[in-house]
């Protein structure tokens, strides 16, 4: 076949013009060969169905496929299932190799390559793994403000809509963005004075409702009116960001409708976005707004514009989406904000369904900046800063505030503050058409987050041992500063954006006047950021805070000294991370664990040792009532059943952690938490008042007294310090800090500390 192929002139004349490739001459040699397909969340659902009609009728017989078939998508007929990698968690072992042999196939195969990272090679050893490794019981948590609030926000949204499609609205599930925001009055408008007109004695049936709802979690005791005053104000703040985005891009149609006709790609572009703006399925941008739970999907959704001009001219307007695929947002591929951060990024190339795109700049906060004063408000430019004396970080609008950390008042090194844009999106150059190789894909390095916990310090059972807090405003500051760690030149005008280079210079996109980024017409319309310098934003970092829950732990050593070995304190923030997630039946991926320097005393330095919830879940605010526990399941986690040198998937290292390896040592981390100073974190006798099994209780004890008394409405309450209190630094002040709200509440209080 192969010389009968070389003879053919013609196939050779075809040949040359690159219209005969290996895979014809694979066809005439009847050889068997691989027509692959992507299968991943990141596409079009149209685009999904016709690889899966094709997958089933063999015209494709390979598929590509994300951690998104896991759950969800059936596809009968495959015969096998290779994963490129080992799964972090073994029910999405099971899950994927479970996609074989569904239909009664004669024979089926499920094949991992294990690579030469830790976790890979660990099950590489036990293959039994998937099967023999415990899956811990779920647990539900009540202890999240975030959480229960936006399942309020979900039941007097539905009661709201309820009575507006009774009135001849549209069915509640094809629910637009377009129907809710648009309009004056907006629906959105009316649910917000509906929220703020809340009487519990008109709409009692409501007010049960809510109530059942907030039953045992952390606003069983909050003011109904609040907390419906709170859901019409972040309504308010949602549909002020969507409706200025959505007139930015009326605005544009306008202009460039004046400019270059209706005809023109730019055109029918930003014609598209506005469509898909109004389209959009409003309980999806609710939810990934965080108005409305998302049930373990990320909030803060980035979308990443690939659409291209070549592309626009082959879009169908009969297109299909799937309301519940949280991946794409507005038709186009998404990602958590954290993760967009860095795959997504200017400078960057992304690859989806064979293409290559490289990401040229950001969406801005669709408001073009009028002058240079207003600039920084418009597109929410703030200073991110990190205290290098005490740890401290947070955030600010002025330079002037972030000069000095607000937590210990010590000026703050230029080198730790970071001026920050949060993008509300990514996107492409118009006109630069993708391409298909992969060889030379450029990534940006990640960088770990600022945590910052805040609130007030508690000691440990024995204060001599450390101290920890815990909230459920945790502060997280992510950040990407490009391929050099220099930043990025950013157009305010049009939002094209590239990394600065390596010596801190302007990338040359912005040595001479630039095309706008999504909007210049065919015969080049230049951007009027290039003619104003203050437009061409240098070094700024791109950047996403969250707030979540967060516990931080000091420790010291049974000699009294403050814990500052970052291999210890990165173990035993691994630890801690993991033996938390198993005592409240969790993944440990729900959480993550980081450490910091930090100075518990004027004259001391210490490493804190972070746990913060990936999503506000109320997992690591609850670490406080478990602490007793927690430690010696620590001490027990660290006992390495496999007696490894340092760390492996016995103890502490996992998926998560692979990257780390070398700062990790269970033997650096037990000389901390020991046997003796496991033994010195019981209570001493005089305070077992319940005998071995008693456990010291913070300040949850001192919450459910405020809320008891609330509930009771008493005028009098006499607390009682148990004795030597004062000696171990529980007392007076968080008992202090109760008897000042209950007085202000008009309870008289008495505090009796016996001798």
């Amino acid at each position: 076949g192969r010389e009968w192929l070389a003879q053919q002139d013609s196939i050779n004349q075809l040949r040359e013009q690159g219209l005969w490739s290996n895979l014809n001459d694979r066809v005439i040699e009847l050889s068997l060969y691989f027509t692959a397909a992507e299968h991943s969340a990141q596409q079009e659902s149209r685009t999904l169905d016709r690889y899966e009609k094709a997958f089933k009728s063999g015209d494709i017989n390979l598929l590509s496929c994300s951690t998104t078939m896991e759950m969800g998508i059936d596809i009968g007929g495959i015969s096998a299932v290779a994963m490129n990698n080992v799964p972090p968690h073994p029910a999405n072992y099971l899950q994927r190799a479970g996609r074989a042999g569904r239909r009664r196939e004669a024979r089926s195969l499920s094949m991992t390559l294990c690579k030469s990272n830790p976790h890979d090679q660990s099950v590489f050893l036990d293959t039994r793994w998937p099967f023999v490794t415990p899956l811990p019981a779920p647990r539900v948590s009540l202890d999240s403000a975030v959480i229960v609030q936006r399942h309020v926000h979900s039941y007097v949204l539905s009661r709201f809509l309820a009575n507006v499609t009774q009135s001849g609205g549209q069915e509640q599930s094809r629910l637009t963005c377009g129907f809710f925001f648009l309009g004056k009055p907006s629906v959105a408008g009316d649910f917000s004075a509906w929220c703020r007109g809340f009487s519990a004695s008109t709409v009692p049936q409501i007010s049960l409702g809510i109530r059942q709802l907030l039953k045992h979690s952390v606003y069983e005791a909050k003011n109904l009116n609040r907390l419906m005053d709170l859901a019409a104000q972040e309504m308010d703040e949602l549909t002020r960001r969507w409706r200025l985005e959505w007139e930015q891009l009326e605005a544009e149609a306008q202009e460039i409708e004046q400019k270059a006709g209706q005809q023109s790609p730019a055109y029918r572009a930003v014609t598209l976005h506005r469509e898909r703006m109004e389209g959009e399925y409003l309980l999806r941008e609710l939810a990934a707004k965080g108005f409305l739970p998302a049930y373990g999907f990320p909030t803060d959704i980035a979308p990443f514009d690939n659409l291209t001009r070549n592309q626009l001219r082959r879009f169908q307007q009969a297109r299909q989406a799937r309301d519940d695929n949280r991946f794409r947002r507005r038709e186009l591929p998404s990602r958590d904000l954290t993760t967009a951060l860095r795959e997504y990024a200017p400078g960057s190339e992304v690859v989806m369904d064979g293409l290559v795109y490289r990401s040229a700049g950001v969406t801005l906060n669709w408001h073009i900046p009028a002058n240079q004063t207003s600039a920084r408000e418009i597109q929410n430019i703030r200073i991110a800063w990190r205290c290098h004396h005490c740890g401290a970080s947070g955030s600010s609008h002025s330079l002037d505030r972030a000069g000095r950390c607000e937590s210990c008042g010590e000026a703050v090194n230029p080198e730790n503050q970071r001026e920050f844009l949060e993008p509300a999106g990514f996107a492409v150059d118009f006109y630069q058409e993708p391409h298909n190789d992969i060889t030379t894909q450029h990534f940006v390095p990640v960088e770990a987050p600022w945590i910052d916990a805040d609130g007030e310090w508690f000691s440990l059972a024995n204060p001599d041992l450390g101290r920890f807090r815990v909230t459920t405003r945790g502060h997280v500051f992510h950040q990407s500063r490009g391929v050099h760690g220099n930043g990025y030149a950013l157009c305010l005008e049009c939002g094209r954006a590239d990394p600065m280079t390596s010596e801190g210079d302007l990338p040359r996109v912005f040595e001479r006047a630039h095309y706008k980024l999504r909007r210049a017409s065919e015969d080049g319309l230049y951007c009027p950021g290039s003619d104003t310098d203050w437009k061409i934003k240098q070094g700024i970092t791109l950047g996403h805070e969250s707030w979540t829950d967060v516990l931080e732990v000091q420790l010291k050593t049974t000699s009294g000294v403050w814990l500052n070995d970052k291999t210890a304190a990165t173990t035993l923030s691994v630890a801690i991370r993991d033996s938390l997630a198993e005592l409240i039946g969790v993944q440990a991926s729900e959480l993550g664990c980081d450490i910091k320097p930090a100075r518990p005393e004027s004259n001391a330095v210490c490493q804190s040792i972070l746990i913060f919830d990936r999503y506000a879940a109320g997992y690591a605010s609850s670490a406080e009532r478990l602490l007793a526990d927690l430690f010696r399941l620590v001490h027990d986690r660290l006992q390495c059943p496999a007696d490894c040198d340092s760390a492996c998937p016995s103890c502490v290292l996992d998926y998560d952690q692979r990257f780390i390896t070398d700062r990790l040592d269970r033997h650096a981390a037990l000389e901390v938490i020991s046997s003796s100073w496991l033994n010195q974190m019981q209570l001493p006798e005089g305070l077992a008042f319940f005998g071995r099994g008693s456990k010291l209780e913070y300040k949850k004890l001192l919450e459910a007294i405020w809320h008891a008394v609330n509930s009771t409405h008493v005028n009098r309450v006499r607390l009682v310090a148990g004795g030597g209190i004062e000696n171990w630094d529980l007392g007076p002040s968080p008992l202090r800090e109760l008897a000042y709200r209950l007085a202000g509440q008009g309870v008289e209080v008495e505090i009796l500390v016996p001798e």
